[in-house]
Protein backbone atom coordinates (compact mmCIF):
# COMPACT_ATOMS: atom_id res chain seq x y z
CA UNK A 1 0.00 0.00 0.00
CA UNK A 2 1.22 3.45 -1.01
CA UNK A 3 1.52 6.40 1.58
CA UNK A 4 -0.82 8.84 -0.40
CA UNK A 5 -3.40 6.44 -0.42
CA UNK A 6 -3.98 6.77 2.69
CA UNK A 7 -6.52 9.46 3.92
CA UNK A 8 -6.52 10.60 7.78
CA UNK A 9 -9.49 12.39 8.66
CA UNK A 10 -9.64 14.18 12.51
CA UNK A 11 -12.02 13.15 15.23
CA UNK A 12 -12.82 14.50 18.36
CA UNK A 13 -13.55 11.85 21.00
CA UNK A 14 -14.23 12.98 24.32
CA UNK A 15 -13.23 10.54 27.36
CA UNK A 16 -13.85 12.48 30.14
CA UNK A 17 -14.47 9.44 32.23
CA UNK A 18 -11.44 7.23 31.65
CA UNK A 19 -9.09 6.50 33.90
CA UNK A 20 -5.54 5.33 32.68
CA UNK A 21 -2.66 3.77 34.46
CA UNK A 22 0.03 4.77 32.20
CA UNK A 23 -0.10 7.92 30.04
CA UNK A 24 2.72 8.85 27.44
CA UNK A 25 3.56 11.99 26.01
CA UNK A 26 6.76 13.40 23.80
CA UNK A 27 5.15 17.42 24.98
CA UNK A 28 5.80 20.16 22.61
CA UNK A 29 8.98 22.17 23.17
CA UNK A 30 7.10 25.93 21.40
CA UNK A 31 4.11 25.78 23.50
CA UNK A 32 3.04 27.98 26.41
CA UNK A 33 3.55 27.55 30.45
CA UNK A 34 -0.28 27.45 31.02
CA UNK A 35 -0.49 24.63 27.79
CA UNK A 36 1.75 22.87 29.58
CA UNK A 37 0.09 23.27 32.66
CA UNK A 38 -2.85 22.20 31.03
CA UNK A 39 -1.07 18.87 29.78
CA UNK A 40 -0.07 18.05 33.39
CA UNK A 41 -3.61 18.60 35.05
CA UNK A 42 -5.35 16.91 32.26
CA UNK A 43 -3.04 13.38 33.28
CA UNK A 44 -3.66 14.45 36.16
CA UNK A 45 -7.42 14.30 36.10
CA UNK A 46 -7.10 11.00 34.21
CA UNK A 47 -4.63 9.06 35.84
CA UNK A 48 -5.82 5.97 37.96
CA UNK A 49 -4.49 6.49 41.66
CA UNK A 50 -0.75 4.83 41.46
CA UNK A 51 -1.11 6.10 37.85
CA UNK A 52 2.09 7.07 35.66
CA UNK A 53 2.43 9.99 33.52
CA UNK A 54 6.02 9.67 31.50
CA UNK A 55 7.42 12.95 29.40
CA UNK A 56 9.74 13.26 26.50
CA UNK A 57 10.88 16.91 27.01
CA UNK A 58 13.83 18.81 24.96
CA UNK A 59 16.20 19.72 27.68
CA UNK A 60 15.50 23.59 27.45
CA UNK A 61 12.07 22.12 29.47
CA UNK A 62 13.64 19.84 32.02
CA UNK A 63 13.82 22.24 35.15
CA UNK A 64 10.04 23.59 34.10
CA UNK A 65 9.09 19.91 34.20
CA UNK A 66 10.74 19.37 37.35
CA UNK A 67 8.81 22.67 39.33
CA UNK A 68 5.73 21.72 37.61
CA UNK A 69 5.38 18.07 37.98
CA UNK A 70 6.10 18.43 41.76
CA UNK A 71 3.83 20.93 42.08
CA UNK A 72 0.93 19.29 39.77
CA UNK A 73 1.62 15.74 40.83
CA UNK A 74 3.85 16.07 44.45
CA UNK A 75 6.97 14.29 42.58
CA UNK A 76 9.04 13.95 40.24
CA UNK A 77 11.45 11.38 38.83
CA UNK A 78 14.14 11.98 35.95
CA UNK A 79 14.80 8.59 34.20
CA UNK A 80 17.00 9.35 31.46
CA UNK A 81 18.69 12.45 29.90
CA UNK A 82 20.55 12.82 26.85
CA UNK A 83 22.71 15.42 24.95
CA UNK A 84 18.58 16.63 23.54
CA UNK A 85 15.97 14.96 25.30
CA UNK A 86 15.01 14.02 28.73
CA UNK A 87 12.52 11.60 30.14
CA UNK A 88 10.61 12.02 33.12
CA UNK A 89 7.98 10.38 35.00
CA UNK A 90 5.49 11.59 38.07
CA UNK A 91 2.93 9.16 39.92
CA UNK A 92 -0.60 9.80 40.89
CA UNK A 93 -0.77 9.09 44.47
Amino acid sequence: MLCKNVRLHTTNIIFSSLQFDIILSNLPAKVSKEQHYLYLYDALEHLSIGGRFYVVTINGLRDFISRTFKEVFGNYEKLKQGKTYTIAMAEKR
